[in-house]
């Protein structure tokens, strides 16, 4: 296996990772009361946006050539760390 395809299934991981986290999300919004559920739904769907931006920026590198790899590749970390930190923060606001 490559460092590409090892790097391309880290991502898949990671994207599982996000996945869950958010039904977790999901799972509070429940529990919560009105207006704190509004407030958990809002920070749900700006994570899904990020999610689908980091799925499409996978998919982008997945059919990359070799030339544009290193370059997709970079704006690949980008959009995962910023997903990262956008998880953080909602789980620290939400005690999650």
């Amino acid at each position: 296996m490559t460092s590409r395809d090892e790097y391309q299934q880290l991502a898949e991981a990671k994207l599982e990772e996000i996945s869950a986290k958010i039904q977790q999300f999901k799972a509070q919004a429940k529990q919560a009361d009105a207006k704190a559920r509004i407030e958990i739904e809002r920070h749900i769907d700006q994570l899904q946006d990020r999610k689908a931006l980091v799925q499409s920026k996978l998919s982008d590198l997945k059919k990359a050539g070799e030339n544009a790899y290193a370059e997709l590749k970079a704006g690949m970390e980008t959009a995962l760390n910023d997903m990262k930190t956008a998880l953080e923060e909602a789980a620290a606001k939400f005690k999650v």
